[in-house]
C-alpha cells in the first residue's frame, strides 16, 4: 500500500513538473513566433531562419513558413509542398490567393490552372477566364467574363482586366453595359454605377451622369424640362419615383399618376412601380395601403406583397381582411409562429374561441417571441425546450487536437481576435455535421460565446440554451440592471442580439462594446453621469459599457412609458424613427404596433430581443417571472410624419 501511495505521489508530481514545463516551453514559444513575425515583416530573412527551427512543433509555425514563401512565389516547388503539407489551413489558402495571382501575372496559365479550384473567390475566378481567353479557350473565357460582369457589387481590382478585353473585343454590349449599370444602382452603388460610364460612350454618359444626379436628388423627377428622352427616361422617372417613395408616397403616387404618359415604361417597369407604391403605402403606415396591395395582380403577390397585405390589413383591425390576407399566403408561410399567432388572433377577434384556442396552443409549442405571445393568450407556460448537445469530453478533446483548431486556440493566447476568427471560420468549411456540433461547444468551452452562438445556428443545434444563450459577465449585468430597475432577462437579450458577447464587437458605423453604444451616445451618458469618457476604447470595457448601455435603455423605457417593444425599437433605430412611427388615429397594441416598423431590421430585432429575455428569465433562474404581454402595454398615439404634398400637374 505504501509504495502504491509512494507511485500515485510521483505521476503527481511527474505530470506537475511535465505540465509546468509544456505551459514554459508554450510561452517560450509564444515570444519567438512573435519576434519570428516581426523578423519576417521588417525582412530580416536571417533572423527568420534563425527562429524558425526552434517553433517547428508550435501550432502556428506554418503561418512563418507561408510569409516567407510569399516573399519568394517564384519558389513553386517549395509553395506546392506546403500546399500539400497544410492543405486546409488559412495561411495557405492566402499563400495560394498570392500565389495564383503571381502565376496570373507572369502568363504561367498551365500551373494556374493545375491549381485553381472552381470554389476560388471572384478575384480568382475573373484571373481564370482572363487566362483561357488568353491560352486559347477563349469561348468559355468570354461567356464566363460575362457572366461575372452582370454584377450590382463592386468586384476585386483582378477583374479590371478581364472586363478590359471583353469590352476591347466587342463582348460588352451597350446593353449589357446599361444592365451593369442599373444592377449597380439597385444595389446601392452609385460610385460603381459612376465608374461603369466608362465603358459608355459621349451621349450615353451624359444619360448615366443624369441618372445619377436623380439617384441623389429623386425630386428631380418633378421637373417637367427633361434633358433625356425615350425608354431611358422612362426607366430613369420609374427610378426616381422608386426613390422618392420611401420618403414622400403620396407624391410619388401622384407624379405617376399624372405625368407617366410622358414617358415610355415598359409594362415590366409599370408593374413593379404599382407594387412598389403599393408597399410604400404600407410601409407608410397609409390608410391606403390594403386596398393597394388588394388590386395587384396575381403576378406581384409575392412573399413581401402577401406579408404586408396582412400587416395592412390589421392595422385597419379589419379582422376578417386578416384572416382573407392569412388565406392567400403559402403554405410554409402559414405554418411560421408569426403568421399562427396572427390568424388565432384573427379567429379569436371573430368569435370563434375554440377554433383561436388550437391555433395558438401550435404556435405556443415554439420558443419565439410569437410563440411566447400564443402561450399568454392561452395562458400556458412558454416552452423553453432546453436540450443539452449529445459532446463530451473526448469529443471536446479531439476536435481541440485537430488542425486548426490548435492554431486558433494560439491566436487567442496571443490576443489576436481577428487572426483567430478567420481560422476559425475557415476550419468550419470543412467540418462535418457532428463536428459542427462539436465545434459550437469547443467555442462555449472557451468561453468565445459569440462564436458559439453563431456555430450552433450554422450547425442547427437550437436546443441546446446553454450553447445559444450564454450568461456571461452575470455580476455585472445583474448589478447595473438593478440599478436601472431594469430585468436582467431583458438586458441579456439586448447583449446577446448587440454583440453576441463579444465586448470588442464593432459595427460598420462605429458602435462599440457589449451594448453597441456609439462614442457620440457615450459622451452624451458620461455627461449626465457627471464622469468623463477619455476615449471610445472605453466602450469596450464590459463594465463600462454595461454602465452605459443600461442607462441610455432605461432612459428610453421612461420616455416611451415603460413599453419594452418601443424601447428596443427606439435602442435599435434611434428614438426619433420610433416618434414617427406612433399610430395616429389613438392607441394601438402594442403586438399589431410592432407588425408595423417598417424596417425589418427593426422588426426582427425588437422580436427576438423580447424572445431572448423570456428565455433568459429561465437561464437566469428567475422566481417570478415575468409575461411578455406584461412587458408591451398599448402604443399611445402621437402625431407621426406629416407628408406635405400638395396636386402635381402634367407639364401641360
Amino acid at each position: 500500500m505504501p509504495s502504491l501511495l509512494f507511485f500515485r505521489l510521483s505521476l503527481a508530481l511527474l505530470l506537475l513538473f511535465t505540465s509546468s514545463v509544456f505551459a514554459q516551453t508554450l510561452q517560450e514559444q509564444r515570444h519567438l513566433f512573435l519576434q519570428a513575425e516581426q523578423a519576417s515583416a521588417k525582412s530580416h530573412r536571417t533572423e527568420l531562419e534563425r527562429l524558425l527551427p526552434l517553433l517547428r512543433d508550435y501550432p502556428l509555425y506554418p503561418v512563418l513558413l507561408a510569409h516567407r514563401l510569399q516573399t519568394d512565389l517564384a519558389d513553386h516547388r517549395a509553395i506546392e509542398t506546403f500546399l500539400n503539407q497544410y492543405p486546409h489551413s488559412h495561411a495557405a489558402s492566402q499563400l495560394r490567393q498570392k500565389w495564383l495571382e503571381a502565376l496570373a501575372d507572369g502568363g504561367d496559365w498551365p500551373r494556374f490552372f493545375a491549381h485553381y479550384q472552381e470554389s476560388d473567390g471572384k478575384g480568382l475566378r475573373c484571373l481564370y477566364h482572363y487566362g483561357q481567353i488568353r491560352s486559347g479557350q477563349s469561348e468559355a473565357g468570354y461567356a464566363g467574363g460575362e457572366a461575372l460582369w452582370l454584377s450590382g457589387n463592386d468586384l476585386p481590382k483582378s477583374c479590371d482586366r478581364l472586363f478590359e478585353t471583353l469590352y476591347q473585343t466587342g463582348h460588352l454590349s451597350r446593353d449589357k453595359v446599361w444592365r451593369r449599370f442599373q444592377l449597380a444602382l439597385e444595389h446601392k452603388k452609385p460610385q460603381l454605377a459612376a465608374a461603369i460610364e466608362n465603358y459608355m460612350n459621349g451621349d450615353d454618359r451624359r444619360v448615366a451622369a443624369f441618372w445619377l444626379n436623380v439617384h441623389a436628388h429623386p425630386q428631380l423627377v418633378q421637373d417637367c424640362a427633361w434633358p433625356v428622352s425615350g425608354e431611358l427616361a422612362g426607366k430613369i422617372f420609374v427610378y426616381g419615383l422608386d426613390r422618392l417613395a420611401g420618403k414622400e408616397v403620396q407624391l410619388a403616387k401622384s407624379l405617376w399618376q399624372n405625368r407617366r404618359a410622358r414617358f415610355e415604361v415598359t409594362p415590366q417597369d409599370a408593374a413593379a412601380m404599382e407594387r412598389r407604391l403599393a408597399l410604400a403605402l404600407a410601409l407608410s403606415r397609409h390608410g391606403e395601403a390594403y386596398p393597394a396591395l388588394e388590386a395587384l395582380p396575381a403576378e406581384q403577390n409575392d412573399e413581401e406583397v402577401r406579408a404586408w397585405r396582412v400587416r395592412a390589413a390589421l392595422l385597419r383591425q379589419d379582422w376578417r381582411a386578416v384572416l382573407s390576407a392569412w388565406q392567400r399566403l403559402s403554405d410554409a408561410e402559414k405554418s411560421q409562429p408569426e403568421w399562427r399567432y396572427w390568424q388565432a388572433r384573427a379567429l379569436e377577434q371573430l368569435g370563434d374561441a375554440q377554433a383561436a384556442g388550437a391555433v395558438y396552443a401550435l404556435a405556443a409549442q415554439q420558443r419565439d417571441f410569437f410563440g411566447f405571445l400564443a402561450a399568454d393568450r392561452i395562458g400556458v407556460n412558454y416552452h423553453t425546450n432546453h436540450q443539452p448537445a449529445p459532446v463530451d469530453a473526448l469529443d471536446l478533446q479531439r476536435l481541440g487536437n485537430t488542425t486548426p483548431f490548435p492554431m486558433v486556440s494560439e491566436w487567442r493566447a496571443l490576443g489576436r481576435d481577428a487572426e483567430a476568427r478567420s481560422e476559425w471560420h475557415h476550419a468550419l468549411q470543412r467540418l462535418a455535421p457532428r463536428d459542427l456540433i462539436v465545434a459550437a461547444k469547443l467555442a462555449q468551452q472557451w468561453n468565445w460565446h459569440s462564436l458559439a452562438i453563431t456555430t450552433a445556428a450554422r450547425a442547427g443545434l437550437w436546443d441546446d440554451l446553454s450553447v445559444r444563450f450564454p450568461t456571461p459577465y452575470e455580476h455585472a449585468v445583474l448589478g447595473h440592471a438593478g440599478r436601472q430597475q431594469l430585468e436582467p432577462g431583458v438586458v441579456y437579450g439586448l447583449i446577446r442580439q448587440e454583440s453576441a458577447f463579444d465586448p470588442e464587437a464593432r459595427s460598420p458605423v462605429g458602435a462599440r462594446g457589449l451594448m453597441q453604444i456609439m462614442p457620440s451616445t457615450g459622451q452624451t451618458i458620461a455627461r449626465l453621469l457627471r464622469e468623463k469618457l477619455p476615449s471610445a476604447a472605453l466602450l469596450h470595457d464590459p463594465d463600462t459599457n454595461l454602465r452605459y448601455g443600461t442607462y441610455f435603455f432605461k432612459d428610453l423605457l421612461e420616455r416611451f412609458q415603460r413599453n419594452f417593444a418601443m424601447a428596443a425599437a427606439a435602442y435599435n433605430a434611434g428614438p426619433q424613427r420610433v416618434d414617427h412611427w406612433l399610430p395616429t388615429g389613438g392607441p394601438l397594441a402594442a403586438d399589431i404596433w410592432l407588425e408595423q416598423i417598417p424596417f425589418t431590421e427593426t422588426r426582427r430585432y425588437v422580436s427576438t430581443v423580447l424572445g431572448n429575455a423570456m428565455v433568459y428569465q429561465d437561464r437566469l433562474g428567475v422566481v417570478n417571472k415575468r409575461r411578455i404581454n406584461q412587458l408591451l402595454p398599448p402604443v399611445p398615439a402621437g402625431h407621426g410624419r406629416a407628408e406635405n404634398s400638395g396636386p402635381v400637374g402634367d407639364c401641360s
